[in-house]
């Protein structure tokens, strides 16, 4: 493998993508797939045998993000956990972008016990009636609750990671939730 991926030419990779799932539990306004311009299938979870063949990259990787593409990374919440235990065995940052609906509170202790370095979630909204509407059918509620689920195991195993990031993505259903947005994120 290592003729393959390395010569004096190209060096191994620095930093590795792993889209672990193409499944997504939203209907989001502003996706792509929501229309139907995406042609990713819609049910694909990446295999252990896949990871595990990639696991051969880990030892040269500074940064992964596992995330999903056009789906959720937390759905298969054990597959997840997982993976993101295995490449923090090998001390490669880990960053993952989420919406934070199925972050339940067995899955937030396994993210802080792993050690996720980096976690982005996108919510778009702070009122629950206009998250309703762009992330069809999430539920705010579902998202802070994962939030405070996170804070109080990184509270109980003195942890200050993974650094949670809010985003934002401005549109005329939203934009004037903005200002709340940013008292809410705080």
């Amino acid at each position: 493998m290592k003729s393959l991926l390395s010569s004096r030419l190209m060096p191994f990779p620095h930093t590795l993508f792993l889209e672990i799932c193409s499944r997504c539990n939203l209907r989001c306004m502003m996706c792509p797939k929501t229309h139907g311009h995406v042609n990713t299938d819609e049910d694909i979870v990446m295999s252990r045998e896949v990871f595990h063949r990639l696991s051969r990259l880990f030892p040269y990787l500074s940064h992964a993000e596992l995330s999903g593409l056009w789906g959720e990374a937390m759905l298969p919440a054990d597959l997840y956990a997982e993976f993101l235990s295995e490449l923090k065995r090998h001390r490669i940052f880990v960053t993952t972008v989420s919406n934070g609906t199925v972050i339940k509170d067995d899955l937030a202790r396994r993210i802080v016990e792993a050690g996720l370095d980096r976690l982005m979630i996108s919510v778009d909204a702070c009122r629950p009636e206009t998250y309703r509407k762009i992330r069809t059918p999430g539920r705010l509620e579902d998202v802070v609750g994962g939030l405070e689920s996170l804070k109080e195991w990184k509270r109980k195993l003195s942890k200050t990671v993974p650094k949670v990031e809010l985003t934002f993505l401005g549109m005329r259903s939203n934009i004037d939730e903005l200002p709340d947005f940013v008292r809410f994120a705080h």
